[in-house]
């Protein structure tokens, strides 16, 4: 490829991450505060007191202290540095996407790179919920990103991508440091997931020493046993049981590990029936043509090595006594889907003279653009719309504590959502009860609120 034309897909790699930028930036400003966010926003005074929560939560909760702490961090900067931020978060996981299917970084491919923004839209789960709410994205969309950038130097390592020409000075020792302190947010980062990361990596080292015969720096053994510590520390929570007693009863502890595990695959296997085959078939139709027309072992190990990832990511949810619906606790398992998606499609570059492999590649990723385009504005209509009618309770209950209204009646709001985009698609509404989940949040938000109830 000459200089020109490198610098021009170079141009449209920056022009794509601008406008998928601005688009999130839209997407997220739109979106108002929602059930968990309305009990943190602007809670806390310094970040010393939002540690001393997670400490607390840690012991009488859940050992998410990572996903949490950003939660609550989002919410206690100013509002538009949390949207921008929370946008920019959400371009970095697709950037990272492109990195993790790229065989030449010097090489982006722009159509792969709309590609991947597409079947993020497409198929990410509960996409309002995880990457555009404050409390599913510091647990989900920010978790996952932490984990990909823990996981990014191992897999440069272990398949030797060709990068920029920049070249980093640390020290051997500095740098086996350094990784410690990401390797322990990321393994601390979410059950799910975090195990993932563990096996991602650990394969990745297995294949560097055993097929690349190359041996492991020590920065890779310090990475991956911080990751271990981290993710040890997020499993053995003292808080886990508690909440696992007061969401589904001390009678589920008393089931049978095995038992309870089966049970916990079949709901997987369903909620992966019922919301996301459509990814599967792109998926393994890939990974078809992928042995069929394009087989190379760089590529079939990435390919099947991420599938491997996401699939063991996804089932471990059989394991938890909740959050096997196929929503947001499904997140990081299909952004390694995504990636083993689009390590089974090829860069054009790689088949300079054989241009129908190159048409065959140019026409999956505008299958998966296209796709995406005629989803898209039934998609953003269902959140506009539910963002309105959410905004639309919240300025009436405001109107009322004005008027001196204090304990307040409020109808049902005038729109429900009916895809995954919106914050409360398939969340629970106000109910009869003040003193209970999501009701006794709305007084700690709204000033002057004693208690707001919703009649069935």
């Amino acid at each position: 490829m000459n200089t020109t034309a490198k610098r021009f897909k170079q141009k449209w790699i920056y022009l794509i991450f601008i406008l998928s930028f601005g688009l999130m930036g839209v997407l997220n400003f739109l979106t108002p505060l929602y059930d968990d966010d309305l009990y943190m926003y602007h809670r806390y005074h310094s970040f010393w007191s939002i540690l001393d929560v997670a400490n607390y939560e840690y012991h009488n909760w859940n050992g998410r202290a990572v996903g949490q702490t950003i939660f609550r961090s989002l919410l206690n900067i100013p509002w538009p540095a949390f949207k921008i931020l929370n946008a920019l978060a959400f371009c970095a996981l697709t950037f990272l996407i492109l990195l993790y299917t790229s065989k030449n970084w010097q090489k982006l491919s722009p159509i792969k790179y709309l590609a991947i923004l597409a079947a993020s839209w497409l198929f990410l789960p509960a996409f309002g919920q995880s990457v555009l709410w404050a409390a599913g994205s510091g647990n989900y969309l920010w978790t996952t990103l932490l984990i990909l950038c823990l996981a990014l130097p191992y897999f440069i390592k272990a398949f030797h991508i060709q990068r920029t020409p920049f070249k980093h000075h640390l020290k051997p020792a500095i740098r086996a440091i350094l990784i410690i302190f990401l390797g322990i947010l990321a393994g601390w980062s979410n059950e799910n997931t975090s195990g993932g990361l563990i096996m991602a990596i650990g394969l990745m080292m297995i294949y560097q020493l055993f097929v690349k015969k190359t041996k492991l720096a020590l920065w890779q053994y310090t990475g991956f046993a911080a990751t271990v510590f981290g993710f040890l520390m997020l499993l053995r929570a003292p808080g886990n049981q508690v909440r696992t007693i007061a969401t589904v009863g001390k009678a589920y502890l008393k089931i049978p590990f095995l038992q309870r595990f089966s049970t916990g695959i079949w709901h997987v296997s369903d909620s992966m029936n019922k919301l996301h085959m459509p990814f599967v078939w792109t998926l393994l139709a890939a990974i078809i043509v992928l042995f069929i027309f394009w087989p190379s072992l760089e590529r079939i190990v990435k390919a099947l090595l991420w599938t491997a990832v996401g699939a063991a990511t996804l089932y471990a949810l059989g394991a938890a006594p909740t959050a096997i619906d196929g929503g947001r606790a499904f997140f990081g398992g299909m952004v390694f889907g995504l990636i083993a998606l689009f390590s089974a499609i090829p860069d054009g570059f790689e088949f300079q003279t054989i241009k129908w492999k190159r048409g065959l590649i140019l026409l999956a990723n505008l299958a998966i653009i296209i796709s995406a385009l005629f989803n898209f504005y039934p998609g953003f209509m269902d959140l506009y719309r539910s963002n309105a009618a959410i905004k639309t309770r919240y300025s009436y209950i405001e109107q009322q504590v004005a008027k001196g209204h204090t304990h307040l009646k409020v109808p049902p709001m005038w729109y429900y959502p009916t895809t995954k985009y919106a914050i409360n698609y398939n969340s629970q509404d106000l109910g009869k009860d003040p003193k209970v989940f999501p009701n006794d949040g709305y007084p700690v938000y709204f000033k002057g609120l004693k208690s707001i109830v919703r009649p069935r």
